[in-house]
């Protein structure tokens, strides 16, 4: 609390400052009085990559894909999500039991759901470290009608530190409203298997054993091919004789 306090008469000391100078008062402002840079740079993906989506029964969900740089050490304790519709998203139920962490109709690596290291209080020791990761939330208000399959949602995603302070961000979320009827997809770059000649290699080994197949049913024929025996040049003898 006393540190808050510090911070809130240092700034409106360097206001004071800043505008004698403006005046042309030649006052110089202490080193310790000059803004700091700010304790958290937020850095988010495009509107393709953060999402707001339905479930069959309309709940929305919301994923964000974000990057946090550190300014100075600072302890990240919450974070909090709002849009036009609804300012009470909830983060901390997300489950996270797994490999996968589960989200509705997407899927998402565990070690990059940032959820449950915000819960236990995400610290940056020094200045420039950075995390990267997965902002998952729900949502209790539908999706309003207006908003269609692709729109743009302008929304504004708020962290907050260990001391009260509020580091916000203006981001976009992409809208769809279609629920998936499959299975869970992976929100991650996979490496599909190469393949291999043109087959991939269960394909392959499959051919490759038709193939040792056919050629062993060839050669044994031919090893085991008779030349039927000169019947017409037998009966031309016996005649003779």
């Amino acid at each position: 609390m006393n540190d808050r306090k510090n911070r809130r008469a240092s700034a409106s000391q360097l206001i004071c400052l800043q505008q004698l100078q403006k005046e042309g008062v030649p006052v110089a402002i202490p080193e310790y009085l000059e803004p700091l840079p700010p304790a958290l740079d937020i850095r988010t993906a495009g509107r393709l990559e953060n999402l707001v989506f339905e479930s069959p029964s309309g709940q929305p969900y919301y994923a964000v894909s974000v990057c946090l740089i550190a300014g100075r050490p600072v302890t990240v304790t919450d974070v909090r999500l709002t849009v036009p519709w609804d300012d009470e998203i909830a983060y901390g139920d997300v489950p996270e039991r797994g490999p996968l962490c589960y989200h509705g109709s997407e899927s998402y690596p565990r070690n990059e759901v940032l959820n449950s290291k915000i819960v236990e209080f995400l610290t940056f020791h020094r200045q420039g470290q950075t995390v990267t990761g997965w902002f998952l939330a729900c949502g209790l208000n539908r999706i309003p009608a207006e908003y269609r399959t692709h729109s743009v949602v302008p929304a504004q995603l708020t962290f907050t530190d260990s001391l009260g302070e509020e580091y916000g961000e203006t981001i976009e979320l992409s809208v769809r409203r279609t629920a998936r009827q499959l299975p869970p997809r992976l929100r991650r770059a996979l490496f599909a298997p190469q393949a291999l000649g043109g087959l991939t290699p269960s394909t392959r080994s499959r051919s490759q054993s038709g193939a040792a197949r056919s050629r062993k049913s060839g050669s044994d024929g031919k090893a085991g091919r008779r030349t039927p025996p000169p019947v017409r040049a037998q009966r031309e003898g016996q005649g003779r004789k």
